[in-house]
């Protein structure tokens, strides 16, 4: 597991102290912001080792944000509890020492005990969210049989399910697709239909709830590949004011936005290409910029497109072209897509006397369709 920055920890409890507790809207402060970061990137690495390059960027990306939005539920509650420790029982402020301990064995706890096991959890929710987009792809030729690590550590109730064999339609998959614990080294894999009796779903259910019926192991009925998430929604971190949530989707957007950024940059210069339409289209970084300037009701979706946009360029469907309403020296080019089943239009400028047209925005109103003089026919 990539160490966890222990320094970044202590700055954060040393703001708690300054200001005499923790608040939810510390969370937008950069030592706070800081540990989130940190946090995040630990598991972020544990994503990059299960995700390869047929793996969809969507998948990875919200993959990616549930890690953020985890990260930032994780740092509230330990710092909630740094804030805590600055009185003690009988309601007197403590020694800087005596406080430093408490700080200290919270790290620990939170960020080394913890982490390790979130971290072996990451790992093997991605490499079964992967798993599981692939087994889509191949629909029901496949039947799938849950595997344990076949050795004396198994825990009894996980081996009870080993060898169960299921249609990747049943039910079952949608509660007890693994991990299903903390450390949990079981996994799904494909084998031939006829080649396994299928097991009997309701008795596999019914060893599924068993394996997860205490409390603390409840949360783990889920699957990480339909719910694209890498821990489960009922997580006690989770459990927080509407204002901590709210903060936390606030800054994991503005950090991926500022990821999105810097790797969008790679894709400044290169060509794009429709078979309805003739000429390339490039991306500049005035467009990277105009792109995250535009308002939209799916943002997140919105800003994550960039990222893909040779393929979305490849599939979207040419409209037709106009006039630029600020310029009429520029031509505009508007292409249709599709973003979680809504329609949104892309804006492609083109200069006079130039070869190529460059990526400018995107609209989610159809107002843009008033601009074309020229609809698209073949």
């Amino acid at each position: 597991m990539p160490a966890f920055d222990d320094e970044a920890f202590r700055c954060a409890a040393e703001l708690v102290r300054e200001r005499g507790g923790f608040t939810a809207g510390m969370l937008k402060e950069k030592p706070v912001r800081d540990v989130i970061r940190h946090t995040y990137n630990v598991l972020q690495k544990a994503i990059s080792e299960s995700i390869t390059q047929s793996t969809p960027g969507e998948l990875t990306a919200a993959l990616e944000n549930n890690a953020f939005v985890f990260s930032g539920f994780k740092t509230y509650h330990s710092l909630k509890e740094v804030g805590l420790s600055l009185v003690d029982d009988k309601g007197n402020v403590r020694p800087f020492d005596k406080f430093y301990d408490d700080v200290a064995k919270i790290n620990e706890r939170y960020n080394h005990n913890w982490l390790q096991a979130e971290y072996h959890h990451a790992v093997a929710a991605s490499q079964m969210a992967v798993r599981w987009h692939d087994f889509e792809q191949d629909g029901d030729r496949y039947d799938l049989q849950y595997r344990t690590a076949g050795d004396n550590r198994v825990r009894e109730e996980h081996a009870a399910l080993a060898d169960t064999t299921l249609p990747p339609d049943d039910a079952f998959w949608n509660s007890f697709m693994p991990p299903n614990g903390w450390n949990c080294r079981c996994t799904v894999v494909q084998v031939r239909k006829g080649k396994y009796l299928r097991s009997d779903s309701e008795k596999a259910m019914r060893l599924g709830e068993d394996m997860t019926k205490e409390p603390k192991k409840m949360m783990f009925r889920f699957n990480p590949g339909k719910e694209l998430r890498l821990f489960p929604a009922k997580h006690p971190y989770l459990k927080a004011p509407e204002e901590v949530k709210g903060l936390v989707d606030i800054t994991a957007m503005r950090a991926r936005s500022k990821e999105i950024r810097a790797e969008a940059k790679s894709l400044v210069g290169t060509s794009f290409f429709n078979s309805d339409f003739k000429k390339s289209i490039t991306i500049t970084n005035a467009g990277i910029k105009e792109w995250f300037n535009q308002p939209h009701k799916l943002i997140k979706a919105k800003n994550e497109m960039l990222l893909r946009m040779p393929e979305i360029i490849k599939a979207s469907r040419y409209i037709g072209q106009g006039e630029d309403k600020h310029n009429p020296a520029i031509t505009i080019h508007v292409f249709e897509v599709v973003i979680e089943n809504e329609k949104s239009w892309i804006v492609v400028r083109e200069f006079p006397f130039g070869e190529s047209c460059y990526i400018h925005s995107i609209s989610d109103g159809q107002g843009i369709l008033r601009h074309i003089k020229k609809p698209f026919k073949k």
